[in-house]
Parts: C-alpha cells; structure tokens; sequence
C-alpha cells in the first residue's frame, strides 16, 4: 500500500506501508487487512470491465453525531490512470532486489532547475556522503522546468520519507532543485504530518480531521 504524505498543501511524495509497518502510521492490523481485501475486490471488479490500472485515494476516519459514532474508509477520488504511486511501487520492487523483502521506500517530488545528470550525479556524492549504500537512492525523472521525482531506500518508511526532504535540501543549497515555500522546517513537517495522520486514524473523537491517500 502507499502513503501520500502532504506538504503546504501539495503532493511531495509518497512512502511504502506494509503489514509489518502499518502500526507505526496509525493503520491498526485490522484497518490494513480491511484496506487491501477492499483495494483488491475493487481492482477486479474494474478490471473486468477492461480497466487494468489506476489508484484510488482511501480516507479513514470517524463520523460522530449526537447519536454516536462510526469508523468508516471511505473509497474516493479514483485515479484511472498512471499515477505518482506506480513510480513508488518501481522503487520498492527495485529496491526489494538490491536488499531484501524487509525493505521501505519513500519517493520525493521536486521541482528541478538542473537536468537528469546533474542532479542524478549529486545524488550519488549525497549518497556517499551519508554513508548510504549504492542504489539507496534513485533519481526516476528530472525535467526542468517543473517536476521530477527522486527515492530513497531505507530500513523503515519514515525513516526514507526524513532522508528523502533533507536530501531535498541539499539539492536545493547546490542550486539544482527549487523549494516549495520557504524550505523552512521540512523535516519537522514531515514528523507532524505522520503524527497527525496517526492520530486521525486512531482518536475517534475527531471527525474526518485527515486522511490518508493510498
């Protein structure tokens, strides 16, 4: 399954979620099992109707009225088409290979100035830098002006997601990506996002207060 995670409002990148890390989100067990049996009966439901790809953004959370309370996931705004989320799942099966089967991702979009070889070879020095091993991370496109995407293998989710915005940062001191906002505070937005997410998830006094894009 894949996590959106949100910065200043836009899409930054996603990172893997499995069983084995679910909790560490706020997903309980219970949430995930149900998330993916769903996820997969509507694949091939659409699939049967000549649709082979596309993602879906599920919410989680809690409807309360004064009669009481219930937890829903809701299925909304299906994507019937090649999405930020297929790029991520090629990092992890990639990554998977290089590493083994217990291996997180998180991918990062960015908004490059420089070319795919400039910033591919800034990161393989970044990478060395941190003492990362080879292929920890991966450069998936630049095209200046305007959007590109990078990700980073780790031991755990947020763990990539935290390397993925300061290494974000350091593209950005080396002049070859640009900032959203002020750059300021990323990682510690990072770390709040994932806290929050958790306690949408599990506090059942708040009512739809986030959600969680898979």
């Amino acid at each position: 399954m894949t996590v959106q995670y949100i910065i200043d409002g836009e899409w930054r990148g996603n990172i893997s979620v499995d069983r084995n890390n679910c909790e560490s989100l706020g997903i309980s067990l219970e949430e995930y099992d149900y998330l993916i049996t769903a996820n997969t009966e509507l694949a091939q439901a659409l699939s049967e109707k000549g649709l082979s790809r596309g993602g879906v953004d599920i919410a989680l959370g809690t409807i309360r009225t004064r009669w009481g309370k219930k937890d829903v996931v809701a299925f909304q705004d299906p994507n019937l088409r090649p999405n930020g989320g297929e790029q991520m799942r090629a990092l992890l099966d990639g990554a998977k290979s290089r590493f083994g089967e217990s291996i997180q991702v998180a991918s990062r979009v960015i908004k490059p100035v420089a070319g795919y070889g400039e910033i591919n070879e800034a990161l393989t020095e970044i990478s060395q830098k941190y003492g990362l091993p080879e292929g920890s991370i991966e450069l998936i496109t630049s095209v200046p002006p305007g959007w590109g995407m990078f990700g980073v293998a780790r031991d755990a989710s947020v763990e990539a997601m935290l390397y993925a915005i300061q290494i974000e940062k350091e593209l950005a001191a080396r002049g070859l990506v640009e900032l959203n906002g002020d750059g300021k505070g990323l990682k510690e937005r990072g770390q709040l996002l994932l806290e929050k997410a958790g306690k949408v998830m599990s506090n059942l006094g708040n009512m739809m207060e986030g959600f969680i894009r898979v």
